[in-house]
């Protein structure tokens, strides 16, 4: 995400010479753009923070206690200001400049065993679609080795879970920000049983992801 957000930054200095105005819902279509285009050239990060831009909707939905954050951050944004394009362009940079100061507070390691792959690929864990054939579905995860939850915090206090899984060739990251242990340890369970996790603490300040082992 280094050179999204360098650039986020950048546009705030002079807005009307990359986004052509001060406008918040001018800033979501470009910003789009602008990550689509990261995107088709595979500028990609391989560590967990800063994270990923997509969990931008799920902090504002989480900071103005939204059910969920499927309306995404612009329209959450201006709902707070009465829909003025303005005042939204400048609540989005107190967000985002606090949605940059997520650190990693506390970490947890599992290792998967028998039991949790046995329930993972039987029928009682949800499964996902394959292609548009709603009755063509497969495990989510491949082969799952381990699984992280990470608790997030800034310095006004924010807590949130971050879920992870790790496949033998990837990390997995659960595209949610969830509101408290109970809900991340739950999301785990659903997918591979109740007869889980031997949690053990993981000392790191970040998760790089090319460092399978």
């Amino acid at each position: 995400m280094k050179y999204l957000y360098e650039h986020i930054d950048t546009v705030k200095i002079r807005p009307s010479l990359y986004v052509g105005s001060s406008r918040i819902s001018d800033l979501y279509i470009y910003l789009n753009g602008y990550q689509t285009a990261l995107r088709d050239l595979k500028f990609t990060e391989k560590t967990l923070l800063p994270l990923p831009f997509w969990f931008f909707h799920e902090y504002v939905a989480q900071k103005f206690d939204y059910y969920e954050s499927t309306s995404g951050w612009c329209n959450m944004i201006l709902d707070q200001v009465e829909h003025d394009e303005q005042k939204g362009f400048n609540l989005f940079y107190l967000l985002f400049d606090e949605f940059k100061k997520l650190k990693i507070d506390k970490s947890f390691l599992a290792y998967i065993g028998d039991s949790q792959r046995k329930f993972h690929f039987s029928d009682k864990a949800p499964k996902k679609l394959i292609g548009y054939d709603l009755n063509a579905r497969e495990p989510l995860f491949k082969d799952p080795l381990k699984v992280y939850y990470v608790r997030l915090s800034n310095l006004k206090k924010y807590n949130g879970y971050i879920a992870i899984v790790q496949n033998s060739d990837e990390y997995i990251l659960e595209r949610k920000i969830f509101r408290d242990e109970k809900d991340v340890l739950n999301y785990f369970k659903s997918y591979f049983g109740n007869d889980i996790f031997n949690w053990q603490t993981y000392n790191v300040e970040n998760i790089n992801f090319d460092e399978l082992n």
